[in-house]
């Protein structure tokens, strides 16, 4: 493996980027900017073997892909810490947590809604219009969870 998966909290990301070349051709610079999902989960599967260098990315599909060895993460003082743990394989939820420090599975606002449920649960609203808000919202580990207190409830 000829290069380098470097990753962190996107205000690091984006100071060791300014401090960089960005004409260096052996640099690629967050590279899923312009991917879509699928392009993103075999973005590394698709690079030259000839390419000798470094991926800057946030994208947890690249960063799941990569060989172990070959992540290394950048901190607020522009230091690269290789990253010891196996990572290729890892879901990309947890590649979000793990990784890049967030530790909800949802966005903000959808996270802020489901919190409101998970208090009203906690509070013994009743199991109907429990279902009926949680009905409104996609399939995530957060609505799982409120599902389970549920169960627990009754």
């Amino acid at each position: 493996m000829l290069y380098r998966v470097i990753t962190g909290d996107g205000i690091d990301i984006r100071k060791l980027i300014k401090s960089l070349d960005e004409n260096d051709k052996n640099l690629m610079i967050l590279p899923e900017t312009s991917l879509d999902i699928n392009e993103q989960a075999s973005f590394l599967k698709n690079i030259p073997d000839s390419f000798v260098g470094d991926i800057i990315t946030l994208s947890p599909f690249i960063i799941s892909d990569t060989p172990t060895n070959s992540l290394f993460i950048s901190d607020s003082n522009l230091e690269l810490k290789k990253v010891k743990n196996h990572i290729f394989g890892l879901s990309t939820d947890m590649v979000c947590h793990t990784i890049l420090g967030r530790h909800i599975s949802v966005s903000d606002s959808a996270f802020y809604e489901l919190e409101i449920i998970r208090d009203k649960t906690k509070h013994g609203e009743k199991k109907e219009i429990i279902l009926d808000l949680l009905s409104k919202m996609g399939d995530s580990f957060e609505k799982m969870n409120i599902i389970s207190i549920l169960r627990k409830r009754d």
